[in-house]
């Protein structure tokens, strides 16, 4: 009857260090697949990462090729009003001086 008892507690004891080891390996797969899923994500993030950075060296470069158009026009339009300036200032020039007769 000793020899009963010790094999019961013995395949008792089996049997929660099975049911232990099987929720082990459960618990492992799901973080496999948790490890898998992260990874996929990462994935996702880092190719996110390099289209939004080649974007933003586009976007860099639009900019400053707007900002050199930009300086372009401005100083045209100064050149224009420089223009304009002389030619009124000269125009003015013309009115106050009167003509004289030969």
């Amino acid at each position: 009857q000793c020899c009963d008892i010790r094999e019961l507690r013995a395949a008792a004891r089996f049997a929660r260090l099975r049911i232990g080891a099987d929720e082990a390996e459960e618990e492992r797969q799901l973080a496999v697949g948790q490890r898998w899923q992260c990874q996929q994500q990462l994935a996702e993030v880092e190719e996110a990462s390099a289209t939004l950075r080649a974007r933003v060296r586009s976007l860099r470069g639009e900019v400053c090729a707007a900002q050199r158009e930009a300086e372009t026009v401005v100083a045209a339009v100064d050149e224009r009003a420089a223009a304009t300036e002389v030619a009124e200032h000269a125009g003015r020039t013309e009115l106050a001086v009167p003509e004289i007769a030969e």
